[in-house]
């Protein structure tokens, strides 16, 4: 009977931590895939392509811009047409996972082609700012639902 316990508690004591490291490889591949995602938003953006950046996006997906408008990022200035950029690059400082809901945030640095009418955005001066990127799972794929990014100040 001390022989079964035995190996009833070696099996127990194999079994949970491997369960443990397959529950953890789980997020790391939703980073790796979300990671791909935030990439390509970066290159579909660069390259005008933003009938593509539109298969990542929730139907609902808001954003509050970097101009201080909160908008259905349909009809958002980068759908209209009014901002490019001749530089983006993003750079991502942290990935929180949370069941099927993954947050990114970081810096980006852009500089502006064209800038919608009235905006503060001077064309062509680098422009530094935070943002916050939020992806959920929808029936098995990611979708980007909310977006906001703030400039930060250049004093």
């Amino acid at each position: 009977m001390k022989r079964v316990f035995f190996i009833v508690k070696v099996w127990v004591l194999l079994l949970v931590p491997a369960t443990a490291v397959r529950s953890q490889s789980s997020p790391n591949n939703a980073e790796v895939e979300i990671r791909v995602l935030e990439g390509e938003q970066v290159e579909y953006l660069m390259n005008g392509k933003v009938a593509e950046m539109r298969k990542n996006w929730d139907a609902a997906f808001t954003v509050n811009n970097p101009f201080n408008v909160v908008q259905d990022g349909a009809t958002g200035p980068i759908q209209a047409g009014t901002l490019t950029y001749s530089k983006f690059e993003r750079n991502i400082e942290k990935v929180l996972l949370h069941d099927s809901v993954i947050i990114i945030m970081g810096s980006e640095l852009v500089v502006p082609k064209t800038a919608p009418k009235g905006s503060s955005h001077d064309t062509n001066q680098p422009i530094k700012r935070r943002f916050t990127n939020v992806w959920m799972r929808k029936d098995g794929k990611w979708l980007m639902i909310a977006r906001h990014a703030s400039n930060i100040c250049s004093n």
